[in-house]
């Protein structure tokens, strides 16, 4: 696995905030439950214009630190599911990388993305 460090920095960048959003999470907890519950946020607050973001499916990714998760996120319940990446390091804002159904993910070509999210086992 080959993960080109530039890209992570762009990944750091992706800051896109929108109003915060009701939220909800299915599938096996994490542990602890704090840790969910900031995963959750950090993957939900970078859903613009979602009624109540659902997300699914959280696992641990390939991400060297042991610090990234993979999982899906929905705008609504019943909505198209996205695959996404969170990388969840203390002291600093969580990375979010999020692939939308169609188009380029902010500030990242969609290949580069689909590459990313594959090389981290977040799509196959």
């Amino acid at each position: 696995m080959h993960i080109v460090r530039p890209t992570l920095v762009v990944l750091a960048t992706l800051a896109v905030t929108g109003p915060a959003a009701a939220q909800t999470y299915s599938g096996a907890p994490l542990s602890p439950p704090a840790l969910q519950q900031a995963v959750v946020e950090a993957v939900a607050d970078r859903m613009l214009n979602a009624d109540g973001v659902v997300v699914s499916d959280l696992r641990l990714s390939r991400a060297r630190s042991g610090h990234g998760y993979c999982g899906f996120v929905a705008a609504s319940p019943g909505a198209a599911r996205q695959p996404f990446h969170v990388l969840v390091e203390q002291g600093s804002d969580p990375a979010v990388l999020i692939l939308p159904e169609k188009g380029d993910p902010p500030g990242l070509p969609r290949a580069d993305a689909v590459l990313l999210l594959t090389n981290l086992g977040c799509v196959s």
